[in-house]
């Protein structure tokens, strides 16, 4: 079990209904809704039970074994706003987390995508570009470059029909208006 898995399994072990409980756990778990779309986890530790965590969590397989790289990305829309794209890597999988809107409903958003793809040109900040190497290095051989060549290959061919299909339509109202 990760360090994730310990805490999601805190987090369904000990949920608001069973604050009562809070004197005999010496866990508390507390979840507390900040603002519309966040979960925030609110730990109370018995005294004593904070050292025995940091044991536990050292020891969890997988806590160790994750490695991350965030990259603050542009807007396309707001010249003064930046996300943040969170890649994860535990052991060669990959998953990607932006904080954008449509990230955050873990869609596939531009700034994701753009990562993905390799372009460095929405950077933030040039100084990342280490960062962003590096991430290159991990998804050189990884499942994430067909997927996007095939999206990339299928966005093109729609292009291309919605241009056909454009064509397609002036010629029917061409034919309605004058006759056939």
């Amino acid at each position: 079990m990760g360090l994730f898995d310990f805490i999601n399994n805190l987090l369904n072990k000990y949920d608001k209904k069973d604050i009562s409980k809070a004197n005999k756990s010496p866990i508390i778990v507390e979840m507390v809704n900040d603002e519309p779309g966040s979960l925030i986890a609110k730990l109370s530790l018995a005294p004593g039970e904070r050292d025995n965590l940091i044991k536990r969590l050292s020891k969890e397989p997988g806590a160790s074994d994750i490695k991350q790289i965030t990259l603050p990305i542009k807007s396309r829309t707001s010249k003064d706003v930046c996300y943040g794209v969170t890649f994860s890597n535990r052991n060669g999988k990959i998953d990607v987390k932006c904080d954008c809107q449509a990230g955050e409903l873990t869609k596939l958003c531009w700034h994701k995508l753009a990562l993905t793809r390799g372009d460095s040109s929405m950077l933030a900040d040039f100084c990342n570009m280490n960062e962003f190497r590096r991430l290159q290095e991990w998804l050189k051989n990884s499942p994430f470059k067909k997927l996007i060549s095939d999206h990339d290959k299928a966005e093109k061919i729609a292009s291309e029909a919605q241009k056909v299909l454009k064509l397609l339509k002036v010629n029917i109202e061409d034919a309605m208006r004058k006759g056939i």
